[in-house]
């Protein structure tokens, strides 16, 4: 929440306040570390559609990209498969050993 509304605070017309309000209940709802896996994954299917919208021509840089439905995404895959995700990150990249 804090994140995305300090962006929109930033750049009122980069993002809307149903997306930074979505984003403070996803938080709520799916808790620590979970919700770092549902952002990283928002970003990235967010980021990967917008390449395809973008190349194939059927958006403009300037034309508005709806960001709930990958929070969705996001929020989907940290519930099913957060935990291991974050495991799996925890071990390779910070060197923590995650908890089983």
């Amino acid at each position: 929440f804090s994140v995305l509304f300090i962006v929109i605070f930033l750049y009122p017309r980069g993002m809307d306040g149903g997306d930074v309000k979505l984003a403070g209940l996803l938080g709520l709802l799916i808790g620590f570390p979970a919700v770092f896996v549902a952002f990283w994954v928002t970003v990235v299917v967010g980021g990967v559609v917008a390449v395809f919208l973008l190349v194939g021509r059927r958006r403009g840089r300037k034309d508005e990209i709806p960001y709930g439905p990958y929070m969705a995404v996001g929020a989907y895959v940290a519930i099913l498969v957060g935990s291991d995700i974050w495991n799996w990150y925890s071990e390779f990249a910070l060197g923590f050993g995650g908890t089983s």
